[in-house]
C-alpha cells in the first residue's frame, strides 16, 4: 500500500498554482496572437476548442495587455463592418472574416473590463442588421451572453438594445431566431415594469407568439419562457391589475390572417391558461368560448391547436368553470368525433375522458347531444376498466414492492401531449374487442412497455423479432430505445398463428398468378425462336388456352371476400369465323355478321387493371394481320 501511495502524482499547492498562472500570463502577448492566427486558419470542427482556450487564457491575462489585443480585434471588426453591408456584393471571405472576429470577441468578452465591454456593445449592435445570417447569429449570441457576464452594463444599455432589436426585426434570418429570443428574454427580465415595458411587449409579442411554433425545440421553450416571464412581471408589477390586458393582447392574435399565426396564438394562450388556471375566469371571461368556436374552423392546423388548448383546459381549469362552459366545449368537440385524420377522433376521446374525470359522467352525458351519447358511454366504460387495472397494478406493486410503471412528468408538456395512445386500429373496434376479453388482458396490438405507453409510441413494432442482445437487465425484450416490453407469451402465440395463416392464404392466392406468368414467359421464349407463321399459330393457341381457364375467385383460398368477375358464358373471341374445312388459319365472312379481324372482342375481365396489356396485344395483332392481308392482295 505504501508503494502505491508513493506512485500517486503530487498535487500542486495553491501557491504553486498561482505562480504557474502568473508565469503563463506573462507569455500572453506571445501566445494569444499565435492562437488568433491558428483560429483563422483552422477548420470549423477545430475552432470551438481553440476559442475556449483563448477565453480561458484571457481570464489570466493582465487587463492592459488584454485591452491592447482586444482593440486590435475591434479595429479589424469595424473595418470589416464598413466594407460590407450589401448582400449582393459581399464576398464570402468578408463574411467569414466578420464571423471570425465576432467569435474572437465572444471568447474575450467575459475577461473584459467595463470600458472595453461598453465599446464592444456599441460595436456589435449594428451587426444585428447585417445581411448575413451567420453574422446575425453571432451578434445576438454576443449580446445575450453579455447580459449574463456584464449585468450592470446591460441594465444601463437596455434602452439602446431595445431600439436596436426592434429596428433589426425586418432583416432577421431564421437561423438567428433562437439567440434573438434569448435576448428578448433578457430584456423582459431586466426591464422594470412601467408604461415603456408594455410598449416593448406590444412590439415583440408577435415574434414571441410565432416562436411557440418553431421547429427547433429550444426556440419553442425559450418562447414559452418569455411568455411566462412577461406574465409574471406584469402580474407582480401591476399587483394583478393589468394581467387581463395581457390576455386581451393575446386574444387579438386570434384574428390573425394566417392559420399559422392563429394556431400559435392558441398555443400561447394555452400556456398562460395552464400557468394562471385559477384566475382565468376573472381575467378573460370570453377566452373559452372564443377558442372553442375555432374548433369549427376549416383549417386543420387551427383545429389541432384548439384541441390542444381543450386538453390543457380540461386538466388545469377549475371544475366549476368547466361545468359553466361544458355545453360549448362538448358540442364543439363532437364536430371531430368521427374524423380519424390527424388523430382528431383520438384527441376528442382523450379530452372527453379528462372532462369525465374532472367533473362527472352524468354532467358530460347531459351536455352531449343524443346522437353522440354512445361515445360518452364508451368513454365511461374505458375509464372504469382503467381504474380496475390501476387498482390491480397497485396491489401487485405493494406485493412486489417494485413499480411496474414510470410516472409521467407533470407540467404543461404532460397536459398538452399526454394520454394519447399510438393506436392504429379503430377506437370503436378496440372498445368492443376489449369487452370480450378476460379481466386484466389486452389485445395483441395493445401491449405496453413499463412506462405505460404503447409499443408504437416507443417506436417499436408489435411484430418485430426480439433477440438476446435486445434484452434489458430485467430479462424482458427491449425496444429500440432500451425500454423493456412485457409481452404475454400466449398472446404472442395467437398473433403468430394469425400471421402464418394470413401468409398461407396470400401464398395460395398468388400461386395461380405466378403459374400463369411462368407459362407466358415460356410461350414468349418459344415465339422468339420460331418462324413468323409458326409464331402466329402458337400465339393463338396460347391465347385460347389462357382464355379457356376459369377466372380465379377468392373462394379458392377460403376467404369471405367478394368474388372476382366470372367469364361470360359466351365470349366472342373470333372462333365463329374459323373455316370448318381446311387448316389455312384464315377467317371467313358470314352473312349478317361484322367482318372478321375488324373488331376487338369485349370481355369484362379486360377491365381488370392487371390485364390491360392484353387488349393492346390483340389490337396490335389485328393491325398486323390487316397489313399482311393488304400485302397479299
Amino acid at each position: 500500500m505504501e508503494e502505491e501511495e508513493e506512485e500517486e502524482p503530487r498535487l500542486l499547492s495553491a501557491e504553486e498554482a498561482a505562480a504557474s498562472l502568473t508565469c503563463l500570463a506573462s507569455f500572453a502577448k506571445n501566445y494569444l496572437p499565435i492562437l488568433f492566427n491558428t483560429i483563422s486558419s483552422s477548420s470549423q470542427e477545430e475552432r470551438p476548442l481553440l476559442l475556449e482556450t483563448v477565453g480561458e487564457y484571457a481570464k489570466i491575462t493582465e487587463s492592459s495587455r488584454l485591452n491592447g489585443l482586444f482593440q486590435n480585434v475591434m479595429k479589424k471588426l469595424l473595418t470589416a463592418a464598413a466594407a460590407g453591408g450589401d448582400p449582393m456584393t459581399d464576398e464570402p471571405e468578408l463574411e467569414a472574416n466578420k464571423v471570425l472576429l465576432l467569435e474572437l470577441s465572444l471568447a474575450l468578452m467575459p475577461a473584459l473590463d467595463e470600458a472595453s465591454s461598453e465599446f464592444l456593445f456599441k460595436s456589435s449592435t449594428p451587426f444585428l442588421s447585417d445581411p448575413s445570417g451567420s453574422v446575425q447569429k453571432r451578434a445576438y449570441k454576443l449580446l445575450q451572453l453579455m447580459g449574463e457576464e456584464h449585468t450592470s452594463l446591460m441594465q444601463r444599455k437596455i434602452g439602446d438594445l431595445q431600439t436596436a432589436m426592434i429596428d433589426s426585426l425586418p432583416l432577421l434570418w431564421p437561423g438567428a431566431n433562437k439567440w434573438r429570443l434569448r435576448c428578448i428574454l433578457k430584456l423582459v427580465e431586466h426591464l422594470g415594469f412601467d408604461v415603456s415595458y408594455m410598449k416593448l411587449i406590444g412590439a415583440v409579442m408577435g415574434e414571441v407568439i410565432l416562436g411557440t411554433k418553431c421547429h427547433a425545440r429550444k426556440s419553442r421553450e425559450c418562447a414559452f419562457q418569455i411568455l411566462v416571464s412577461i406574465a409574471q412581471k406584469v402580474d407582480y408589477g401591476s399587483a394583478g391589475q393589468q394581467l387581463g390586458d395581457l390576455f386581451s393582447m393575446l386574444l387579438a392574435g386570434l384574428a390573425g390572417t394566417t392559420p399559422h399565426m392563429v394556431s400559435a396564438t392558441i398555443l400561447a394562450l394555452s400556456r398562460l391558461v395552464f400557468e394562471y388556471a385559477e384566475r382565468v375566469g376573472q381575467l378573460a371571461p370570453p377566452l373559452l368560448d372564443s377558442v372553442m368556436l375555432l374548433l369549427q374552423h376549416k383549417s386543420r392546423e387551427i383545429v389541432t391547436a384548439a384541441l390542444g388548448f381543450a386538453k390543457v383546459a380540461a386538466v388545469a381549469l377549475d371544475p366549476d368553470l368547466l361545468r359553466q362552459y361544458m355545453k360549448s366545449i362538448v358540442s364543439n368537440l363532437l364536430v371531430w368525433s368521427s374524423d380519424s385524420r390527424n388523430r382528431f377522433r383520438l384527441k376528442v376521446k382523450v379530452i372527453l375522458e379528462r372532462l369525465v374525470r374532472r367533473t362527472s359522467y352524468e354532467e358530460v352525458l347531459q351536455a352531449t347531444p343524443e346522437e353522440h351519447k354512445k361515445l360518452i358511454i364508451a368513454v365511461n366504460k374505458r375509464l372504469k376498466r382503467a381504474k380496475k387495472s390501476k387498482a390491480k397494478r397497485e396491489e401487485e406493486e405493494e406485493e412486489t414492492q417494485e413499480p411496474s410503471r414510470m410516472r409521467l412528468k407533470g407540467g404543461y408538456e404532460a397536459a398538452l401531449y399526454g394520454d394519447e395512445d399510438e393506436e392504429e386500429e379503430d377506437e370503436e373496434e378496440e372498445d368492443e374487442g376489449m369487452e370480450d376479453l378476460p379481466k386484466g388482458r389486452a389485445p395483441a396490438g395493445m401491449r405496453r412497455s413499463v412506462d405505460g405507453r404503447s409499443r408504437q409510441q416507443d417506436g417499436s413494432s408489435s411484430s418485430a423479432p426480439t433477440t438476446a442482445a435486445a434484452r434489458t437487465k430485467f430479462g424482458f425484450p427491449a425496444n429500440n430505445v432500451g425500454k423493456p416490453i412485457i409481452v404475454d407469451e400466449e398472446e404472442e402465440k395467437v398473433a403468430g398463428k394469425k400471421r402464418r395463416r394470413m401468409e398461407e392464404e396470400a401464398e395460395e392466392f398468388l400461386a395461380p398468378m405466378k403459374e400463369e406468368e411462368k407459362e407466358r414467359k415460356e410461350v414468349a421464349a418459344v415465339l422468339k425462336n420460331s418462324s413468323h407463321a409458326n409464331a402466329m399459330a402458337l400465339a393463338e393457341q396460347a391465347e385460347e388456352a389462357l382464355n379457356a381457364r376459369p377466372a380465379r375467385s377468392w373462394d379458392q383460398t377460403g376467404s369471405k371476400r367478394r368474388k372476382r368477375i366470372q367469364p361470360e358464358s359466351k365470349v366472342l373471341g373470333g372462333q365463329e369465323y374459323r373455316p370448318k374445312k381446311g387448316k389455312t388459319g384464315g377467317d371467313v365472312k358470314k352473312a349478317g355478321r361484322p367482318d372478321p379481324f375488324a373488331y376487338v372482342p369485349f370481355d369484362k375481365r379486360q377491365l381488370n387493371q392487371k390485364k390491360r396489356h392484353r387488349p393492346v396485344k390483340k389490337l396490335s395483332q389485328v393491325f398486323n394481320a390487316t397489313k399482311e392481308a393488304r400485302g397479299k392482295k
